[in-house]
């Protein structure tokens, strides 16, 4: 009896670790990509210079891409559709979600800022996205599940959709898997930035000039002071979440004029890209820097805490049991 409990503590002690070094891990990265953001100044897409840069504006199509079930364009968008599976018995019996279809739109598109845009290629990017959802198919509304059937999984999937006979209890079990960035949203990005003749000149871009003006102040190339308009709650501070119901809703207002004011669509000078190299890789956000650092701060200090104190317990386990 004492071999098998001293064998059991062993095990735990080991999962202890193994998850305690895992929090770990994942702090003293999350506190290197903190500093990351932190150390390099954030510049302007017309005086933005070679090399490693940083910028945040906002982010436009650049080519036309899929719309969500709200109707917001998107100009990034990653969908999995995963099926659950059971693999092995006995003891090495386990569940793991599996991959039965995917989908993607990573077309370049643009960021814009007071003073002008700059083309973001994503390929190759880390996204810190907030709009990342997994969800169950069976907690889908009918609306949305014949949005997804209609517009995003439009090839013969096995078993798929699962049927609701017995509210589904001898179906697949499904999820889908999101990550996505809409148009207008605030974007920060960080990579490689290059005055590429390919990526610059003068364009026109439909509802652009709409959205700008109700961002910007032209004359003096800055945001506008719209605080009061995105503090919904009056608390105030904007959070992240009202930044972008604010801003999604300009752009979709942009977008339904756009065919009315296609003739007052203004020139816009594209200064360069941004994107992935050997030496800079892309990172981009849906928020701005000082919203991207507070969301990388929630919860470095409670992973580094937590997995401290899972690897003490871990390690002193043995020599307690020892002591007994």
């Amino acid at each position: 009896m004492a071999v098998d409990s001293s064998v059991e503590v062993l095990r735990v002690s080991i999962a202890l670790f193994v998850v305690g070094g895992g929090l770990v891990w994942s702090a003293i990265r999350r506190h290197r990509k903190i500093r990351e953001v932190e150390d390099l100044a954030s510049s302007k897409v017309d005086t933005a210079a070679q090399g490693l840069t940083e910028l945040q504006g906002f982010a436009w199509s650049k080519v036309a891409g899929p719309k969500n079930v709200d109707g917001h364009d998107l100009v990034y968008y990653s969908f999995q559709l995963q099926k659950k599976v059971t693999e092995g018995s006995g003891k090495n019996r386990r569940t793991t979600w599996r991959t039965v279809f995917s989908r993607g739109h990573f077309q370049p598109f643009y960021l814009l800022d007071a003073t002008g845009l700059a083309v973001v290629d994503p390929a190759g990017a880390e996204c810190l996205i907030d709009e990342h959802r997994t969800r169950d198919w069976s907690f889908l509304s009918p609306l949305e599940k014949e949005f997804y059937l209609s517009n995003v999984v439009q090839t013969p999937v096995p078993n798929f959709p699962p049927s609701n006979f017995l509210f589904g209890l001898f179906s697949s079990q499904f999820r889908i898997v999101e990550n996505d960035l809409k148009e207008g949203s605030p974007v920060y990005v960080k990579g490689d930035f290059r005055a590429e003749s390919e990526f610059s000149g003068k364009v026109k871009v439909n509802g652009l000039t709409k959205f700008y003006t109700q961002v910007f102040n032209e004359q003096a190339r800055s945001a506008r002071n719209i605080h009061v308009l995105l503090d919904t709650n009056k608390d105030g501070r904007v959070s992240h979440r009202e930044m972008m119901i604010a801003y999604l809703r300009f752009a979709k207002f942009a977008r339904s004029q756009a065919r009315l004011t296609e003739h007052l669509e203004k020139e816009f000078s594209v200064h360069g890209v941004i994107k992935s190299t050997d030496n800079h890789q892309l990172l981009f956000a849906d928020t701005h820097q000082n919203q991207l650092l507070e969301r990388l701060r929630q919860w470095y200090l409670p992973k580094l805490i937590i997995g401290s104190l899972l690897i003490v317990i871990a390690l002193a386990a043995p020599f307690l049991l020892a002591g007994m």
